[in-house]
C-alpha cells in the first residue's frame, strides 16, 4: 500500500527554495502507492520536541508537526499543495495552534519559464495561565514568482518577492512571515547567508527588516561562456512590505522609511573539475533610508552607509 519511513531526515526542503531550510527532524512518515500516474503524496508526523518527563504534569512541552501535500509531475509541469498543522505546547503557559497552507507550481513552455511558490499561515497563540497576556492571532503570508526565459547559452528573468511584515509589534496579531530559506539566495546581500539579513543562516536575521518585511523587484542573468565558466549577475529593487511602523510601546516610530535600496550583483563560477566548482560573488547594496540611524546624545540622524560584500566559495558535489 505504499512505504513508511521513520527515523531522522531532511525536515526543511519542500518543493521550491524560497522558504526551504536545512533543518533535520525525527519523522514518522507514509508514501502512498495507489495514486494515479504522475502523482504522488505525503502525510507525516514530525516530533519537534518532547518533554512530559522534564515538567511531571504540569504542562506536556511537546512540540509537534503535522503535514499532508500532494504533487503532480511531469517533465515539464510540477504543481504542488501542502497543509501543515503546528501543536507547540514547549513553553509554559503558551500554547501555539498554527495552520500552513503551501503551494508551488513549476513549468516549462518551450524556452520559457515561470516559477511560483506561497506560504499563508494563520492560528493563534494562547497565553493560558500568564497574568494580563492577551492572545496573539497569526496571519502572515509570503509569495515568489519567477519568470524567465532560455536561449541558447543565457538565461534571464524577472522575479518577485513577497513577505509580509508586521507594523506594531505593540497590538496582538503576528503579522510578520520573518527569515526566507536559507537555500534561497537570489542576491548576495537582501539574501545572502553571510549578511544576516532575511536569511536565517549563519549569522541570523536583522529582526528589524523581518519584522518589516520585504517587498522586492529584480532581474536576473546567467551567460554559460562554455562548459567551465559561467556568469551571473542581478539588479533588484527592495523595501519593506509595510508603510508605517509601531515601537512595543505602541507610539509612531520616528522617520520610519520603508526603502531597503537598489542591489547590484555580480558573480562568476568556474568549473575546475568535473564535480569541484569554484565560485566568486560580489554585491554592491545602494542603502535606503531603512537604515538610517539615530545619534540619542548628538540629537542628528545618521546616514545609511551603502554595503559591499565579496564572497566565495569552493563547491564538490559527490
Amino acid at each position: 500500500i505504499g512505504k513508511i519511513r521513520v527515523g531522522r531526515t531532511s525536515a526543511g526542503l519542500w518543493q521550491g527554495d524560497f522558504l526551504s531550510s536545512d533543518l533535520n527532524g525525527n519523522r514518522i512518515m507514509y508514501f502512498p502507492n495507489f495514486m494515479a500516474d504522475n502523482w504522488g503524496s505525503c502525510v507525516f508526523l514530525q516530533k519537534k520536541s518532547e518533554g512530559d518527563s522534564a515538567a511531571a504534569d504540569l504542562y506536556d512541552q511537546d512540540h509537534d508537526y503535522y503535514e499532508a501535500s500532494a504533487w503532480y509531475k511531469t517533465k515539464d509541469l510540477v504543481v504542488a499543495l501542502g497543509l501543515g498543522l503546528t501543536d507547540d505546547d514547549s513553553i509554559e503557559s503558551q500554547n501555539t495552534d498554527k495552520t500552513t497552507v503551501k503551494g508551488y507550481y513549476n513549468q516549462n513552455f518551450g524556452n520559457v519559464y515561470s516559477e511560483v511558490e506561497f506560504a499563508l499561515n494563520t492560528g493563534d497563540i494562547t497565553y493560558e495561565d500568564a497574568v494580563g497576556a492577551d492572545d496573539k492571532d497569526i496571519s502572515n503570508f509570503a509569495l515568489m514568482a519567477d519568470v524567465g526565459m532560455t536561449m541558447d547559452k543565457l538565461d534571464m528573468g524577472m522575479m518577485f518577492i513577497y513577505a509580509s511584515g508586521d507594523d506594531d509589534s505593540s497590538d496582538n496579531d503576528s503579522e510578520a512571515v520573518g527569515a526566507l530559506g536559507e537555500q534561497f539566495q537570489p542576491y548576495t546581500i537582501l539574501t545572502g547567508r553571510h549578511t544576516g539579513m532575511f536569511s536565517q543562516d549563519f549569522n541570523g536575521t536583522n529582526a528589524n527588516m523581518t519584522n518589516a518585511g520585504l517587498m522586492s523587484l529584480g532581474m536576473h542573468a546567467d551567460l554559460a561562456v562554455n562548459d567551465k565558466l559561467k556568469l551571473h549577475t542581478a539588479i533588484a529593487y527592495a523595501q519593506a512590505s509595510i508603510d508605517e511602523m509601531t515601537t512595543a510601546v505602541g507610539t509612531p516610530a520616528n522617520d520610519f522609511d520603508e526603502e531597503y535600496g537598489w542591489e547590484i550583483d555580480l558573480g562568476v563560477s568556474y568549473a575546475l573539475m568535473d564535480n569541484l566548482t569554484y565560485e566568486v560573488n560580489f554585491g554592491y547594496l545602494m542603502a535606503g533610508d531603512f537604515f538610517e540611524g539615530y545619534d540619542a546624545v548628538a540629537n542628528v540622524t545618521t546616514d545609511a552607509e551603502d554595503v559591499m560584500v565579496l564572497n566565495h566559495r569552493l563547491t564538490m558535489e559527490f
